[in-house]
């Protein structure tokens, strides 16, 4: 979980993009559909999902 002020660089992101596809290292992502707390929490999880799809978008126009 990232919970940085926007513009904060995250140990997290580097080490994910550092690792993946290190032989011996697994990623585990979790989506909205793997939250069994409170519905709510899933909402969450989708907002700052569709955030970051839509950053992604914008970066790729650039």
């Amino acid at each position: 979980q990232v919970d940085l002020p926007r513009g904060e660089k995250s140990g997290l992101i580097e080490a994910v993009n550092l690792l993946d596809g290190v032989e011996g290292v697994h990623i585990s992502r979790f989506s909205d559909k793997d939250v069994v707390r409170h519905a709510l929490v899933g909402r969450i999880v989708r907002a700052y999902e569709a955030d970051s799809a839509r950053r992604l978008a914008e970066q790729n126009k650039a």
